[in-house]
């Protein structure tokens, strides 16, 4: 561990928080299969379109020129059960 008199602002977290926009956007596309009547399993793809990096909080290095470029890309799948719910 250590020690200087410097005074601690903020965290590790928070620091690396700024170097992230807090919004995105993006395509998201799927498809899903009903089997036995009642059960159905999906995917689905998301492919990020924005970059989520803040490069104006990016560190400055001097005689550097630095950038990033980063997008969110995601794969889910699921199992769902369809309850049958008649009206009374």
């Amino acid at each position: 561990m250590r020690f200087t008199d410097e005074k601690i602002t903020e965290t590790t977290e928070q620091k690396n928080m700024e170097l992230f926009k807090k919004t995105n956007f993006g395509l998201t596309a799927g498809a899903s299969y009903t089997f036995l009547k009642n059960f159905c399993f999906e995917a689905r793809y998301y492919f990020g379109l924005s970059n989520i990096y803040n490069e104006d909080n990016l560190p400055k290095t001097p005689n550097a020129v630095t950038t990033a470029n980063a997008k969110n890309h995601a794969f889910q799948i699921g199992l769902a059960y369809m309850f049958n719910l008649k009206k009374m």
